[in-house]
């Protein structure tokens, strides 16, 4: 009988061991999970800095190369009038004539960029407007107040620019957009003509220059996060179905060992009311072999 209790006791045993490792095992997944998590939140979170830092730095080349487009075009421009200014130089023409004859070949000035199509416009240093091709009701009329729609002066901007960097100065207003007709915003580069008064420039509007651009890096930032979701998400679907199936096993050998724990207070039940008769009592499977009997059956029978 103790042997039997012995091997019962082993068998329980053994069925706590894979228990206890699933319990080890559960621990560990959730820790799996965790770091999992960590590290997509920290790959988000990274993913987002580098491309925050990535818009400014490509914001910054996008608009240094704009700015070098509007000073090549205002050089071509130039010269396309260098030869009327030789003329006036040389006294060839009166002020007024090189004037007209300047303002005659910008208004001619219209130009297809990589954003659609542009222009080149001529002003006068006291504000009127001496060719401006997309806007001819603004032509020789004085628009040294005209203001942007948030209250800027917008010729008066460029004339204080243009007149403490007369080699080419950089401003930055809000303008009607040729190709919207809406109000935006525009970096225009201006360079004075002494000898006659004038500044003469172009520009860019901003929202058009970048806006294919940045479109265009927004969709590949987040293709990238789309890219790193669906690497991620399979993998957090695996490990699920690995914590549901140790789960399961547990609950299974959980409920093994509350059967055997049943079955041995049974068999211990079974030998107290076994040593408890008086006679000999013998017991055996269908196959007429004996599997226990009691102390008077051993003394009657001489078995163990």
């Amino acid at each position: 009988m103790f042997c039997k209790n012995k091997a019962l006791e082993k068998i329980k045993m053994n069925q706590m061991v894979p228990v206890e490792a699933t319990k080890k095992e559960h621990i560990l997944f959730n820790k799996t999970t965790v770091i999992i998590i960590v590290f997509f939140a920290i790959s988000l979170i990274v993913g987002y800095k580098l491309f925050s830092d990535g818009m400014q730095t490509f914001q910054y080349y996008a608009e240094q190369q704009k700015k070098i487009s509007l000073v090549e075009k205002v050089s071509m421009a130039e010269n396309s009038i260098k030869s009327e200014l030789e003329k006036y130089r040389k006294g060839e023409i009166t002020k007024d004539s090189a004037i007209e004859s300047i303002r005659q070949i910008v208004k001619r000035m219209i130009y297809k960029d990589e954003y659609g199509y542009n222009y080149v416009f001529l002003n006068k240093m006291d504000g009127v407007v001496l060719a401006r091709p997309f806007r001819l009701n603004d032509e020789l009329k004085n628009l040294i107040d005209q203001k942007d729609s948030k209250g800027n002066k917008i010729m008066r901007m460029v004339i204080n620019d243009v007149m403490k960097n007369p080699d080419g100065a950089f401003t930055t207003y809000l303008f009607p957009n040729p190709a919207t007709k809406m109000e935006d915003e525009k970096l225009s580069f201006s360079k004075l003509i002494p000898e006659l008064d004038l500044f003469i420039g172009t520009g860019s509007y901003t929202s058009s220059a970048t806006k294919g651009q940045f479109a265009l890096v927004h969709e590949w930032m987040w293709l990238a996060f789309g890219l790193v979701a669906i690497l991620t998400l399979p993998i957090l679907i695996a490990l699920y179905s690995i914590r549901s199936k140790n789960k399961s096993l547990a609950n299974e050998m959980a409920a093994n060992i509350e059967i055997t724990e049943e079955l041995a207070k049974q068999e211990e039940s079974l030998r107290i009311t076994l040593l408890s008769i008086g006679d000999g009592v013998i017991a055996t499977d269908p196959l007429g072999r004996v599997t226990r009997m009691n102390q008077v059956a051993e003394k009657l029978t001489g078995w163990k």
